[in-house]
């Protein structure tokens, strides 16, 4: 039998047993109910509760240690929160940028988007967008946005994530460059391509003709030789002038221009062209509107495109036809300058890509047909006055080239 000492303590360890085993179903049932936000947990190092506080910890590192941009919001845009990488992005702070409006370190063109990008958070849920950060108001760092909205503790915030583009636009702009340089080389074989048996012809007969024209006694045919010599060299003359104009208007991002009416520049084209024309029988006839307004353009240029355009309208224009110019307002934005020949058209399958350089639909044409620039010439030069170009062909019938240009050209923001 156990002395009354014995026994008082096991009543005692009894009762302490049934004590905690009572707390133990208690903390079960507050946490199975969601009273308490902990787990009890059992380790190497014993029993212990896993509390909320614990469980934070690990995401609470990703978020401070992770290469994005963390921040929470109010509703009305203050930052209550952000990790280091988006002060850092900012040049900043933490503390810094804690309570300060979001406002202050967007770019101004950006300032305005924000806001309803973050009205449609609360309407649409997570959505994403692409703003930039104003650094010291010097630099702006282009930012992909991504947010939602979330109750904490009884308040609705913004959760923000910013992801740093600058990478990522600059691999863009490589790829951009290389795809460009890749087009350009691409563009140079075609030329020296298609173009070979054009530059190799006119050399050996200007090379073959200066030989022959000493052994000639004839005085008409070394006449004629000669003539036959200034052809060719005009239109090797003709080809490197259209490379140097094109190269010229590649490198030009805008024009200078000024308020003038166009009407001017198209009859110095026409007279330009009046020799030409007379060569191959061809009846120049204008059709011009009176009255037509005064439009922004780059005479120099201007003039260029127009005279391109009625050469090609020569050049397939059969002897003894008709090429009509004719200018009119199409309406109270725009005026349009049309080139009508009687030519043969343009076959349908060739159309998309008459305004390609290099591109000739006659492979076989004569030399004086020319290396397929003239109309890439006019498009480039109609696209910096901030027009646009359009052709409409009829087989057997002829072929229109429209030049639609701005009387008020759009500035660039």
């Amino acid at each position: 039998m156990m002395n009354g000492s014995a026994y008082e303590d096991l009543v005692k360890e009894n009762a302490a047993l049934r004590s905690r085993l009572r707390e133990a179903e208690d903390s079960l049932e507050a946490i199975q109910s969601g009273q308490v936000d902990a787990l009890v947990v059992s380790d190497k190092s014993g029993v212990r509760p896993y509390t909320l506080k614990s469980a934070d910890s690990p995401y609470r590192l990703i978020v401070e240690n992770m290469k994005q941009g963390a921040v929470t919001l109010s509703i009305d845009g203050i930052v209550l929160y952000c990790n280091d990488f988006f002060a850092e992005l900012l040049e900043c702070s933490v503390a810094a940028v804690i309570s300060q409006n979001i406002d202050a370190y967007l770019a101004p063109e950006d300032g305005q988007a924000f806001w309803p990008f973050l009205n449609a958070i609360q309407t649409r849920g997570a959505i994403y967008k692409e703003f930039h950060l104003y650094v010291r108001k010097e630099r702006r760092i282009p930012v992909y946005v991504s947010g939602s909205l979330i109750e904490l503790d009884e308040m609705r915030v913004y959760c923000l994530v910013f992801t740093d583009l600058r990478e990522r636009k600059q691999a863009e702009a490589q790829a951009l460059a290389l795809e460009t340089e890749k087009q350009r080389t691409q563009v140079l074989a075609a030329f020296m391509r298609d173009t070979s048996h054009d530059f190799r012809t006119p050399i050996s007969v200007i090379l073959t003709g200066l030989s022959n024209i000493e052994r000639t006694q004839d005085e008409d045919k070394r006449k004629e030789k000669i003539r036959t010599i200034e052809m060719y060299v005009s239109y090797l003359h003709s080809v490197l002038e259209k490379l140097q104009h094109t190269a010229i208007l590649d490198a030009l991002k805008e024009l200078r221009l000024e308020s003038q009416p166009p009407s001017v520049i198209i009859q110095e084209a026409i007279e330009a062209c009046e020799d030409e024309a007379k060569e191959k029988d061809i009846t120049l006839i204008e059709e011009l509107e009176t009255h037509i307004p005064s439009i922004c353009l780059d005479a120099d240029y201007l003039y260029h495109a127009l005279v391109e355009t009625l050469r090609n309208a020569i050049q397939f224009s059969p002897a003894g036809r008709q090429v009509y110019i004719r200018c009119k307002r199409t309406d109270e934005n725009q005026i349009t300058i049309e080139v009508t020949d009687q030519g043969n058209g343009i076959p349908n399958e060739d159309i998309p890509f008459i305004f390609d350089r290099f591109f000739r639909g006659d492979k076989s044409r004569h030399v004086s047909g020319g290396v397929g620039l003239g109309l890439a010439i006019v498009k480039r030069t109609v696209e910096l006055h901030k027009g646009a170009v359009q052709v409409e062909s009829i087989p057997g019938q002829g072929t229109t080239i429209r030049l639609q240009l701005p009387i008020k050209t759009p500035t660039n923001p």
